[in-house]
Order: C-alpha cells, then sequence, then structure tokens
C-alpha cells in the first residue's frame, strides 16, 4: 500500500510543477501567436491525414496500380502548382462566394524560396497518399 502512496505522491508533484510552468509562461507569453500556431499546426495534420484517405480512395480507381499512382500525382501535382504560384499574395477585399477583390502582394519569394514551398507541399502530401494506396492495395 505504500509504494500506491508513494507513486500517487510523485505524481502529484510532477502536475503541480508542469502547472507552475505554464502558470509562469502565461505571464510572458503572446497569446494570438500562441493560439494560432498550434490551430495551424492541426490544421496542417489534417491535411495530411485527408492526403492518406485521399490515397486510399483512389487506391481501386483503375485495375493497373501505376495508373492510380499517376493519378494521385497529377492531383497532388496541381496543388503544389496553385501553391507555388500564390506564395506571398494573398486577396483582399473579395467577396466569399463570387470572387473578385484586390489581390496583394506581400513578398515577392525568390526562386528558392518557392522551389523549397513547393517540394515541402509535394512531400507532405505524395508521401501520405501514396501509403493510403500501398496499403489499400495491400488490404
Amino acid at each position: 500500500m505504500s509504494t500506491d502512496k508513494i507513486e500517487i505522491t510523485i505524481e502529484i508533484i510532477k502536475v503541480v510543477a508542469l502547472s507552475a510552468f505554464l502558470i509562469f509562461a502565461c505571464f510572458d507569453a503572446e497569446f494570438p501567436d500562441v493560439l494560432w500556431k498550434p490551430a495551424g499546426l492541426l490544421f496542417k495534420g489534417a491535411i495530411i491525414v485527408l492526403s492518406y484517405f485521399a490515397g486510399r480512395h483512389f487506391a481501386g480507381v483503375y485495375k493497373e496500380g501505376w495508373k492510380n499512382y499517376l493519378l494521385i500525382f497529377y492531383g497532388i501535382g496541381i496543388i503544389t502548382l496553385i501553391a507555388w504560384a500564390g506564395l506571398g499574395m494573398h486577396t483582399e477585399g473579395g467577396d466569399r462566394f463570387f470572387g473578385g477583390g484586390e489581390t496583394v502582394v506581400d513578398f515577392v519569394p525568390t526562386k528558392v524560396e518557392r522551389a523549397n514551398h513547393a517540394i515541402t507541399i509535394f512531400l507532405s502530401l505524395i508521401i501520405p497518399a501514396f501509403c493510403g494506396m500501398y496499403k489499400k492495395r495491400k488490404s
């Protein structure tokens, strides 16, 4: 019985220490950054999970496996091309459903920045999609 009390006491000390650290961190934190960064990471993670399930879905479109892989390759290539072309720009003042507005250039990316952005997006989407296709075809 005494070992259970010791383990519970150690867990309570850990929780109190972590809580104290978080309380002290709250005094110096900038909350918009603190709240939006995890939300952005969760959104990116959801996109990667959707890529995996899209790969599973498109694994059985054609009988020949290589055509399914090409289908995913082309789809993700188009997504990457759109992201590459829009790097450094956004639209302001447009209608949500009908478009319009003014395109604002935030910064002009270099060729290296564009290339790095495109490769990051492409690899982040193609690897889970191909893994999803492979798992679906094996099952």
